[in-house]
């Protein structure tokens, strides 16, 4: 068996996650020496290119493994060059929010989250959208706003960063005008013309460092879930926002949930023309966006 590649990204959590990192590789080669394994080979990355470029040559190689020790945004770099092979992702979360970790089931302790990272593997679906392949959820509307905001965020740590963002964000609430079609899996299409301020397209359920936009959403059923929330105002989404991390905004009556194989969010205004899409926390081009679910895309270290 060839060594497994690992990405370390020592600036997560903006240069704090380093001594957990450090921890996870020292984990994993504790661990790979477990099993009887090669020692794994230290990846340091650089860019989101240069993240990208490496696991290409790796995927190209035949690697059967590389292991991302960072956040979502590490694992999103990496499967725009791993979706559709056969090579297996690994991931040690030490991130931010940790978001596909959480949807996977994968254990935070260093150890046990080695042992997951280098134990069997299964095929999930992925999102495939405007700049290429996604892991848990797209957005556009509010909750891309909020994204970009947290991104640029230095404070608070961790997760709790997207909550004040959120309110942050608050006060620049707008609806805008969309035309969403969503494509069943028997071909047809239903057409949905809304005023809403959030879209939410998940293959997995979290966003925002643990909130359950799309609670229903599973990566093995080759689905996306699409959620809509109407036109409410500051003062309705501010005193429901606590029921996002449980998952029960959906019984909200200006909460939708849509399923299907593919959707297509258009703008039926001119302020909605051009409105950022982000995907697991990350920028994925603008509207109009066609977006679609690609069964067992990906092979991933999981439960």
């Amino acid at each position: 068996m060839s060594p497994t590649a690992v990405f370390l990204n020592r600036s997560a959590r903006k240069g704090r996650g380093a001594a957990r990192a450090t921890a996870a590789l020292q984990a994993l080669e504790r661990v790979a020496a477990e099993l009887g394994q090669a020692p794994p080979r230290l990846v340091d990355t650089g860019s989101a290119t240069d993240v990208r470029t490496r696991a290409e040559a790796l995927a190209a190689e035949g690697a059967e493994r590389v292991v991302v020790i960072g956040g979502d945004g590490l694992a999103h770099h990496a499967v725009q060059a791993l979706a559709g092979t056969d090579t297996v992702l690994g991931v040690i979360p030490v991130g931010t929010g940790n978001d596909f970790a959480t949807a996977l089931g994968l254990p935070t302790t260093p150890v046990e989250a080695a042992r997951t990272a280098l134990g069997p593997d299964r095929r999930i679906d992925l999102l495939w959208g405007p700049a290429g392949w996604a892991l848990t959820v797209a957005t556009t509307g509010f909750a891309a706003a909020v994204n970009e905001r947290a991104e640029a965020m230095s404070r608070p740590r961790g997760s709790s960063r997207y909550s004040i963002a959120t309110m942050l964000e608050l006060p620049r609430l707008r609806a805008r005008d969309l035309v969403l079609r969503l494509e069943a899996v028997d071909g047809t299409t239903a057409e949905h013309r809304v005023r809403t301020v959030l879209v939410a397209v998940g293959n997995t359920a979290y966003f925002g460092g643990g909130m359950r936009i799309c609670p229903d959403a599973d990566p093995d059923d080759g689905l996306l879930d699409v959620v809509l929330i109407d036109a409410v105002g500051r003062l309705e989404l501010l005193r429901h926002f606590g029921r996002v991390f449980r998952g029960t905004h959906v019984r909200h009556r200006a909460v939708h949930v849509h399923r299907g194989r593919a959707v297509t969010v258009e703008a039926a205004s001119p302020d909605a023309a051009g409105v950022a899409v982000r995907a697991d926390g990350e920028a994925w081009g603008r509207v109009p966006a066609r977006i679609e679910t690609v069964p067992g895309a990906l092979r991933v270290a999981a439960p």
